[in-house]
């Protein structure tokens, strides 16, 4: 069973129907086949390329984010992202907001207009295990040397663990949306700072949607048996409320949130 979407919306719940097959080809990194949006591969000694600077004299503004789902399970996405809009500039693309700079295709625009920009809020529309989507990768694998602001998965872990070394912010790392405002212009205004949250770039390079690898389809075509008994009651397992957290809707501060989850 193939399957992309958080389990977070009642539309995307695996079904008891799916138990009949024998595995699950998805994100989770304990799926029989474990498929994610991206991930990072690091380079061999031909392939490395070091450049001194990531950061442009046209890098003049905040933080940008598309946002065209408005529905956001546990958390108000659009709140929190304008309340740190508070701090540092912020400016909200896509369907939710009706502000669409360029028009639809027009990647000239596009790469002209985002090139201003330091960061990015890779923000997903569900906290849920290994949920990591192309928000966060695309964002990587662009040439425009954002750095990503995260919010996702369960646990910080699930993204350093992934990731390239010290390639992103995530919100659990600070105490307050004030606290992240502050760094995040600390960065703006020190390019030597900003910069290393890009120098992974010379070692690492992101892959989006990996491939299969037919040898694993064939594993488990010749074994049916043993993966099954693996990943026996796999709707259950997908649907667990445990797979996915919440974060009190008018709170700016994580400290309680660190304590009981991380």
């Amino acid at each position: 069973m193939d399957g992309h979407e958080s389990p977070r919306y009642h539309w995307f719940k695996w079904r008891d129907f799916f138990n009949d097959f024998d595995g699950a080809i998805t994100y989770t990194r304990d799926a029989t086949v474990y498929r994610p949006y991206g991930r990072s591969v690091q380079l061999n000694s031909s392939e490395v390329e070091f450049k001194s600077s990531y950061t442009t004299k046209k890098k003049t503004k905040g933080a940008f984010a598309y946002v065209s789902n408005c529905f956001s399970g546990g958390y108000e996405r659009l709140k929190l992202m304008r309340q740190l809009g508070e701090y540092i500039d912020v400016d909200i693309y896509g369907g939710c907001t009706g502000r669409r700079p360029c028009a639809r295709g027009d990647w000239g625009c596009e790469a002209r207009l985002h090139s201003q920009y330091h960061f990015y809020l890779s923000w997903e529309n569900s906290l849920c295990t290994d949920y990591i989507t192309e928000k966060f990768w695309k964002v990587l694998s662009t040439d425009g040397y954002y750095i990503p602001v995260a919010l996702g998965g369960m646990t910080i872990e699930e993204y350093t663990n992934v990731a390239p070394p010290n390639s992103f912010l995530h919100l659990y790392n600070f105490s307050s949306v004030a606290e992240l405002g502050s760094y995040m212009k600390t960065l703006m205004a020190n390019r030597e700072a900003f910069d290393q949250y890009n120098a992974w770039r010379s070692s690492f390079k992101i892959q989006m949607y990996a491939e299969i690898k037919l040898c694993k389809l064939c594993e488990i075509a010749n074994h049916p048996s043993k993966f099954k008994k693996k990943h026996s009651n796999i709707a259950k397992k997908f649907n667990s409320p445990m797979n996915c957290r919440e974060i009190p809707q008018y709170q700016s501060f994580w400290y309680s949130l660190l304590n009981v989850l991380l």
